[in-house]
Order: structure tokens, then sequence, then C-alpha cells
């Protein structure tokens, strides 16, 4: 008999899920990943959010053993592809030849003809022949072209290449990438890049002649359904009763990320004491709701968000001329810090418009607000921070021609939300 599951082999946020894996039929994103395996003379670049699915995608359809999996994150130059490459394969681009010499010296004794002559036994007198040989080996190695070996290998075998967070990867270096893996592509060797969406198209805008070789999958956002399956999937494997409106509270608070989902259902099963699956399904566990909705959404803030956050607080760059700002709250602290604490007090939406922003500030300062283009002039500079001093893709974006305010990262808007600001006891957050 099987052992019961444990709740972190269902739940796994963060990792590859099996039973609480939602391939979302309706957008068909399995089979249009596979029709690109049929015909793979482009490449596909498969974008998404963060945290949207894209790696849990591409792994179900190329697992580890299917195909060449490298993180964007570890290459460095592209040399640390290649070699990622040769690694894999198990393939080597140092050639040993060895040749050997061998030699012979003969010392014969043979008697002539006119010297034969009848022994006592009746025989023949016969030739002595002494042979002594002596061999030799010698070696020659030589190095080939990493790019040679790895890119032959690739040809040759067909096997899949997934470069994921294709984004992580400068510029130069990803030119030199593409600029190589040009003839994989055109002998039919499937690459898949996996990047944040508005770096989709990364390989044309490094090398122009990939154009028209590029096809894009893009990873829709996730509706309140599908994250619900998730949940439901994970609760009915483990023989775990739980009420609709328990679910749609973590729905609601999870920014449309899978992730979360996984996070939170984990996280509930751990308070109501459940760590494994029921050993009997007609004596299902119930998961009660947490007493206090509030403490149980910021527990979980500080293992999301909290360290890009402190990034953007800080600025570009400590100053000690800064105008102190004394929030309602008790503390204190200067103007960015002051925005991110608007942010926070609107409920850290995917977008918000300036005057919501400006609003948030009346609410969270007890001292005067700031001008409109000082608040303007702190969202820019924040927005470039995120671009520039954060890895990855942006966690803010500010667009200045339509004064709105972009949160695409989903642990950052929701460490916004339950871990940056927290409100003074009169200020209820969630009922």
């Amino acid at each position: 008999m099987n052992a019961p599951l444990k709740i972190g082999h269902v739940f796994v946020p963060g990792g590859q899920p099996i039973y609480t894996y939602n391939p979302r039929k309706s957008s068909s994103l399995e089979e249009r990943l596979e029709d690109y395996l049929d015909a793979p003379y482009k490449i596909l670049s498969l974008t998404g959010s963060t945290k949207s699915g894209k790696t849990v995608l591409a792994r179900k359809i190329l697992p580890k053993e299917e195909a060449i999996w490298v993180s964007g994150g570890q290459i460095e130059s592209s040399d640390n592809l290649w070699s990622k490459i040769l690694d894999s394969s198990n393939s080597f681009n140092h050639i040993t030849q060895t040749k050997a010499d061998s030699k012979s010296v003969s010392d014969s004794r043979k008697f002539d003809a006119s010297a034969k002559v009848m022994n006592l036994g009746g025989g023949l007198a016969t030739a002595h022949t002494n042979r002594d040989t002596h061999s030799s080996q010698e070696s020659v190695s030589r190095i080939t072209n990493p790019i040679f070996t790895a890119t032959n290998f690739l040809i040759d075998s067909k096997i899949p290449l997934v470069i994921d967070d294709f984004h992580y990867i400068d510029p130069d270096t990803q030119l030199q990438i593409i600029r190589s893996l040009k003839d994989c592509v055109f002998e039919g060797v499937p690459v898949l890049i996996i990047a944040v969406p508005h770096r989709a198209y990364d390989a044309v805008r490094v090398e122009k002649e990939m154009t028209g070789r590029v096809q894009q999958l893009q990873i829709p956002p996730w509706q309140p359904d599908d994250l619900s399956q998730i949940a439901g999937l994970g609760f009915d494997v483990l023989d775990i009763d739980i009420a609709k409106p328990i679910i749609d509270n973590l729905i609601l608070e999870s920014f449309a990320s899978p992730h979360i989902v996984q996070e939170f259902c984990l996280s509930i099963c751990r308070i109501n004491k459940v760590r494994r699956q029921s050993s009997s399904k007609e004596n299902k566990q119930i998961i009660q709701a947490p007493a206090d909705w509030n403490k149980f959404f910021r527990n979980k803030a500080n293992e999301m968000g909290r360290k890009e956050f402190e990034r953007l607080a800080r600025g570009p760059r400590q100053r000690s001329d800064r105008k102190v700002r004394y929030f309602e709250n008790g503390e204190e602290g200067d103007i960015y810090k002051a925005v991110l604490y608007a942010i926070s007090k609107v409920g850290a939406k995917d977008k918000l418009e300036y005057e919501e922003v400006r609003a948030g500030l009346k609410d969270v300062l007890a001292s005067e607000i700031p001008k409109s283009q000082e608040i303007g002039r702190v969202l820019e500079k924040m927005s470039e921070i995120a671009r520039e001093h954060i890895e990855g893709e942006p966690v803010l974006d500010w667009d200045k021609e339509y004064s709105t305010l972009y949160l695409s990262d989903p642990f950052f808007a929701y460490y916004l939300k339950w871990g940056a600001y927290i409100p003074s006891s009169s200020d209820k957050r969630f009922t």
C-alpha cells in the first residue's frame, strides 16, 4: 500500500506540479507548443509575466531528460552556454589521437644451398632466425572550437535547447548566442527561449537577420476559475474538505499568480495541522478558515518582494538631505518610502492611475502632501531603478504619457499590500 501523500508533494510553490498541474485547455497552450516542435524552423519565444507558469508549461512538454535546459541567470558569456551544452551531452572538445610505431630487428642466419649437407639423422640443416620487436606510441591532442562541437551535436541529435530567463543575459552575449544558433534553427533544432513579455523579441532586437524566424507563444493571464482549479485538484487528491469561500479568499489575494495560490494552499493546510493525505476517503480532513485573515496574509508577505521594496525605498542614492515625512501610523521616511506606502494603501493593484497614488499619499502621510511634479519625478526614478538595478522583469513601470503606474510582479505587489505598510489599529484592511 502506498504511503499517504505529503502536502508538500501536492502543493509545490516554485516547483513542477504533478497533482495540481492545470493545462488550461481552453488556451491550447500545450497544443501550440507541440505544433512548434513538429516544425521547429524558428526560435520559439515563450513569454508571460513573472510567476505565470512559463517554465512549468515548458517542463511539462520538454522534461529535462528530453531537452537541454540552461538558465539565463548562469550565462555570463556565450562560452558558458556552449560548455553547458557539452556537459549535458557528455561531449568533448578536447581530442587526443594516438599513433603507434612498431620496428622489428631480425638476426637471420641462412645456409647457402651449397652448404646443405645430410646430417647423421637424415635431416636437412635449416635456417635460424632471431627476431626482436620494439614499439612506441605518440599522442597528439587538440582542442576544437566549443561552439562548433556544441552546435554540431545539436544539429546531429535534434535535441531541443531551452534557455530559461533569456532576459537575464546581457544584449551583447544574446547577440553572440543567437548568431551561433542560426544554423541550428535552419537545420530544424528546436530552440526555445523563455522570457518576460516586453523582452519577447530580444532575439530579433539583437540580430536583425532573425526577423521572421522568431515565433511567440504568450502565456495569458490566469483567471479566477483557473486558479480555483489548482486548489481544487490539490485538496481533492489529499482528501481534504474545504469550503468554497475559503478558496475564494485565497484566490482574491493571489494577484492572479498560480505560484502564490500554491503557497496559500500549503500554508492553510499547515495552520490546520494537516500534513498529509487522509488515510481514508470516508474520513476527510476539514480545513477551517484562519481565525485572522489579516494575520494569515501578512505572515506570507516577508517571503515575497521585500528585497525589491527595500531597494526602491532607498531611491537613486542615499541622501541625508531628503525631507523627512511623517506617516499616520507613527513611522517616518522620505518621499520614496511615502510613495511606496501610498501604493500599498490603495491596494497595490496591477495598474494605478496617478490620482490614486496621490490619494494614497493623503491617507498615509500625517504631514503635507508632496507637489504633483515631485510625485511624478519620484515615480519616473523608481521606474528607472526597477529597470536598471533590479534583476528580472521590472517590478513597476511608470507611463508618464498616460500617468499610469503598472505593477508587473505579483510578489512585489503582494508585499506592497500586505507587508510594506502596516496601518494603524483603526484601519481595517480586510474583512
